[in-house]
């Protein structure tokens, strides 16, 4: 059985991803949310869920469900160190775009044919980013494809995803010529190097027929 790269930073298998260390490499950097120690008091204590409820500094707000060290005992009244993670939150990551107008692709190669592309992405140490896309797409030919891809660009080291016929939404006019059609994709990738990121969407016809897409619109979620 070989042993385990402990330098590694792709998740064991079966592991979670959110739970696992990682180490640092040169040609592999890995970015971690940022965190800081803060003074806190326990103002109510969830013996059987092992949580309590603290107020950070004078803020007045309570938190909640925040988990403590196996080893103590919280107390209502203690006053207690908090590490604090200082990244936005999920919902605060996520991104969108889009473009109304309509456009038209011949080629039966995936080309940019001007976005929607999203800039700024930030994937966590996690590898996990949730995307959809969703267009109207049709064709004035019967038995022609439109399929709508996209491409993950890192933008601090070479690596990115290019845009595949399983990742793509894909509309066949094969019986009504000019009949629009609304549809959406959601795709999660995963293991994906974390960092920074630009998501362009990219338009292809199977035919080389001409395919047109409007309402184009894509989000991303990191997870």
């Amino acid at each position: 059985m070989t042993a385990p790269d402990p330098y590694s930073t792709s998740p064991v298998a079966g592991a979670d991803p959110d739970r696992q260390a990682r180490a640092m490499r040169k040609d592999k950097p890995v970015k971690t949310a940022p965190l800081e120690r803060r003074q806190g008091v326990v103002t109510a204590v969830d013996v059987a869920g092992g949580t309590c409820t603290i107020i950070l500094g004078d803020s007045g707000t309570e938190i909640p469900g925040v988990i403590h060290l196996s080893n103590y005992r919280p107390h209502a009244g203690d006053t207690v160190a908090v590490l604090v993670h200082l990244g936005p939150s999920v919902i605060a990551d996520a991104k969108s775009a889009s473009i109304i107008t309509s456009d038209f692709t011949t080629s039966t190669l995936y080309e940019f044919m001007g976005g929607p592309n999203l800039v700024g992405v930030s994937v966590s140490p996690s590898g996990r980013l949730l995307v959809q896309i969703s267009a109207l797409a049709y064709s004035l030919n019967t038995a022609s494809l439109a399929m709508m891809g996209v491409q993950l660009f890192h933008n601090e080291f070479d690596f990115q995803i290019d845009p595949t016929a399983l990742y793509s939404l894909a509309i066949y006019s094969y019986q009504s010529s000019g009949l629009g059609v609304a549809a959406s994709k959601v795709n999660l990738y995963t293991d994906l190097p974390p960092g920074n990121y630009t998501l362009g969407c990219y338009y292809v016809s199977e035919s080389g027929n001409p395919c047109y897409f409007s309402e184009r619109h894509i989000w991303a979620l990191p997870l």
